[in-house]
Protein backbone atom coordinates (compact mmCIF):
# COMPACT_ATOMS: atom_id res chain seq x y z
CA UNK A 1 0.00 0.00 0.00
CA UNK A 2 2.86 2.37 0.86
CA UNK A 3 4.53 1.81 -2.49
CA UNK A 4 1.24 2.46 -4.28
CA UNK A 5 0.94 5.75 -2.42
CA UNK A 6 4.45 6.77 -3.49
CA UNK A 7 3.95 5.77 -7.12
CA UNK A 8 0.43 7.04 -7.79
CA UNK A 9 0.47 10.44 -9.52
CA UNK A 10 -1.61 13.37 -8.38
CA UNK A 11 -2.69 14.76 -5.04
CA UNK A 12 -6.29 13.55 -5.26
CA UNK A 13 -5.24 9.93 -5.80
CA UNK A 14 -2.73 10.14 -2.92
CA UNK A 15 -5.40 11.56 -0.61
CA UNK A 16 -7.77 8.75 -1.63
CA UNK A 17 -5.14 6.14 -0.72
CA UNK A 18 -4.18 7.79 2.57
CA UNK A 19 -6.90 6.12 4.73
CA UNK A 20 -5.89 2.69 3.43
CA UNK A 21 -2.23 3.42 4.16
CA UNK A 22 -3.11 4.50 7.69
CA UNK A 23 -5.22 1.38 8.25
CA UNK A 24 -2.44 -0.99 7.14
CA UNK A 25 0.13 0.83 9.26
CA UNK A 26 -1.90 1.19 12.45
CA UNK A 27 -0.99 -2.18 14.02
CA UNK A 28 2.78 -2.04 13.57
CA UNK A 29 3.69 -0.32 16.83
CA UNK A 30 1.59 -2.40 19.27
CA UNK A 31 2.68 -5.68 17.65
CA UNK A 32 6.37 -4.80 17.76
CA UNK A 33 6.08 -3.47 21.31
CA UNK A 34 4.35 -6.69 22.40
CA UNK A 35 7.08 -8.77 20.76
CA UNK A 36 9.75 -6.76 22.57
CA UNK A 37 8.14 -7.49 25.94
CA UNK A 38 7.43 -11.15 25.07
CA UNK A 39 11.00 -11.81 24.00
CA UNK A 40 12.37 -10.57 27.35
CA UNK A 41 10.07 -11.90 30.09
CA UNK A 42 10.79 -10.42 33.49
CA UNK A 43 12.78 -7.55 32.00
CA UNK A 44 10.01 -5.12 31.12
CA UNK A 45 11.88 -2.22 32.76
CA UNK A 46 14.87 -2.80 30.46
CA UNK A 47 12.63 -2.91 27.40
CA UNK A 48 10.94 0.31 28.52
CA UNK A 49 14.32 2.01 29.12
CA UNK A 50 15.59 1.05 25.68
CA UNK A 51 12.38 2.34 24.12
CA UNK A 52 12.80 5.71 25.84
CA UNK A 53 16.45 5.95 24.81
CA UNK A 54 15.48 5.44 21.17
CA UNK A 55 13.30 8.60 21.25
CA UNK A 56 16.08 10.97 20.14
CA UNK A 57 17.05 8.55 17.38
CA UNK A 58 13.48 8.58 16.09
CA UNK A 59 13.53 12.38 16.11
CA UNK A 60 16.79 12.39 14.17
CA UNK A 61 15.32 9.98 11.64
CA UNK A 62 12.27 12.20 11.16
CA UNK A 63 14.54 15.22 10.69
CA UNK A 64 16.62 13.35 8.10
CA UNK A 65 13.55 12.32 6.10
CA UNK A 66 12.28 15.90 6.19
CA UNK A 67 15.65 17.18 5.03
CA UNK A 68 15.74 14.61 2.21
CA UNK A 69 12.23 15.66 1.16
CA UNK A 70 13.34 19.28 1.04
CA UNK A 71 16.43 18.42 -1.01
CA UNK A 72 15.11 15.77 -3.41
CA UNK A 73 11.31 15.80 -3.14
CA UNK A 74 8.68 13.86 -1.28
CA UNK A 75 8.83 10.63 -3.32
CA UNK A 76 12.55 9.95 -2.68
CA UNK A 77 12.05 10.77 1.00
CA UNK A 78 9.15 8.32 1.21
CA UNK A 79 11.34 5.66 -0.38
CA UNK A 80 13.84 6.23 2.45
CA UNK A 81 11.04 5.38 4.87
CA UNK A 82 10.25 2.26 2.82
CA UNK A 83 13.86 1.11 3.20
CA UNK A 84 13.34 0.50 6.92
CA UNK A 85 10.83 -2.39 6.73
CA UNK A 86 12.69 -3.85 3.75
CA UNK A 87 15.95 -3.86 5.72
CA UNK A 88 14.17 -5.43 8.68
CA UNK A 89 12.79 -8.21 6.47
CA UNK A 90 16.22 -8.92 4.99
CA UNK A 91 18.39 -8.56 8.10
CA UNK A 92 16.16 -10.03 10.81
CA UNK A 93 17.28 -13.45 12.01
CA UNK A 94 14.94 -16.33 11.22
CA UNK A 95 12.63 -17.37 14.04
CA UNK A 96 13.87 -20.29 16.16
CA UNK A 97 12.62 -23.70 15.12
CA UNK A 98 10.08 -25.18 17.45
CA UNK A 99 10.71 -28.71 18.62
CA UNK A 100 7.60 -30.84 18.77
Amino acid sequence: MFLAWVLVPGLAAKLALLPFLAATRAAWYPVLQGEAYASHPGHSAAVMALASISGPLNSAQAWFVGWAAQQAGIAPAMLIILASPLALAVLAPPPPKQVQ
